[in-house]
Formats: C-alpha cells, structure tokens, sequence
C-alpha cells in the first residue's frame, strides 16, 4: 500500500516514532489477542491461529488511518476513543486470526475475538464499578455480557465505519462521566 506514493518503509523513515509504535501496538495486540482466544475457550494452534502478516497490516492501517486522520484534522494526538475503534476496525476487517479445524461458533471467531479485546478495555477505561454483585473482571465481563452480545451482532452482521465504533465508545464513556 503507498501512502501519498510512498511505500511504508519510507512512510516511516519519514516518521520515525511511528515504526516503534506500530511494533509495540503489534505486540500488545498479539498478546491480547491470544488472551481472548484461551479466554473464549479456543485452543491456539490446534483450534485457531493468528496469521501475523494479517495482524501486521491491520496495525499498518491503523497508523496510516490515524496518521491521514491527524494531518487532515490537525489533530496532535490520538485519543483513546480513537485508539480503540480504529484499532478494533482494523482488526476486523483484515481477520488476522484463522480456523484450524471445524470447532463450535469458530465461524464468527474474529468478531468474538475483536468483540472480547474491545468491551475488556472499555471495562477498565470506565473502571466499571465493582459491587457486590461484580467482583472481579470475570464478573464485570459477564454483567457486560447482553452488550457484548449486541456488539458482536453488529460486527457480524452489520455495516459499522471506524467513526461508529468512535461514537459507541465515546457514548460509553461519556454515560460513565454521568453517572
């Protein structure tokens, strides 16, 4: 992919922080991700694998859509808002992780992946209140569980832009500022 005609090798030389950080976003979405595969009961490897290529470009996407977003807005910095649903749509779009062998609901496996790694960051961004009822992110995870539903619906079966994932998030957090 060329940005403005270059290739991303120079894109980088050009922006050399950028290149640290996309390694370091690859990495935490490596681990993250391989997270959420053991936690949705998938065997890494033998069930499903990530394709690192694949993660690689959404993570090149990722920066060279914030970085036209930013020069575009003249925006200095990316928020987390930003962070979050240009990442997550990245991710869903290229589909970086692949079905080994025939296992139950692995049809949809990147969407419940992606859909696990994006409502896990929003519990600990609105630090979803621990109550006697939800003790532990096991539980907040669960009391989440009729939006991770929806949220995974819709990335499976309807048409969602890196600004719908914005507004859903800043929705969120802004129903956490007020209440």
């Amino acid at each position: 992919m060329l940005i403005k005609g270059k290739t991303y090798q120079e894109f980088f030389e050009e922006h050399p922080g950028i290149e640290k950080r996309a390694l370091e976003r690859f990495d935490s979405l490596l681990t993250e991700t391989k997270a959420a595969i053991e936690a949705l009961g998938y065997k890494l490897n033998e069930d499903v694998r990530v394709d690192a290529a694949l993660m690689w470009q959404s993570i090149l996407d990722y920066f060279v859509d914030t970085y036209k977003l930013k020069t575009f807005e003249g925006i200095e910095r990316t928020n987390n808002q930003k962070v979050y649903s240009y990442s997550l749509f990245w991710f869903l779009r290229r589909k970086p992780i692949q079905i080994l062998k025939n296992v139950e609901d692995a049809e949809f496996i990147n969407e419940r992946v992606g859909a696990h790694i994006f409502v896990a960051k929003l519990l600990k961004r609105i630090s979803f209140p621990v109550t006697a009822e939800v003790k532990n992110e096991d539980a907040a995870m669960e009391a989440m569980k009729p939006f991770m539903n929806n949220v995974l619906y819709n990335f499976k079966y309807r048409i969602y832009t890196q600004q719908s994932l914005e507004l859903m998030v800043d929705a969120l957090l802004l129903l956490r500022e007020v209440s």
